[in-house]
């Protein structure tokens, strides 16, 4: 992948500064989140436990009771959110584990498109 940089140039008659930015989108630039066909929380529940499961070898059981937290958030909220409210919902460790794995669920919704 190419990478774009971006630099100030001055106007010669002025001294203000036309700042060239690459164009930004989804494909280029994880950070930006277009959300999944399925936002629901339905999904982003299924998503945790798949990967409490299959990434962190969590029983099936204990992974579906500690997910069963997320009641309302949609996909939105799920990469939104930061550390500490992961914690609030979910409690330290797991929170922090599902807060590692948020990130891999909006490149993989990304690929997905």
């Amino acid at each position: 992948m190419q990478s774009q940089s971006w630099h100030p140039t001055r106007h010669s008659n002025s001294n203000r500064l036309n700042i060239k930015q690459p164009h930004l989108n989804s494909k280029t630039h994880i950070g930006i989140f277009q959300p999944p066909s399925r936002p629901s929380s339905q999904s982003v529940r299924e998503y945790f436990t798949k990967v409490l499961v299959e990434k962190d070898s969590v029983p099936q059981s204990e992974a579906e009771m500690h997910t069963s937290k997320w009641r309302y958030g949609t996909a939105r909220e799920m990469v939104g959110f930061d550390v500490e409210t992961y914690r609030q919902i979910f409690g330290p460790e797991i929170g922090g584990i599902l807060y590692r794995h948020r990130l891999s669920y909006s490149v993989k919704a990304l690929e997905e498109r």
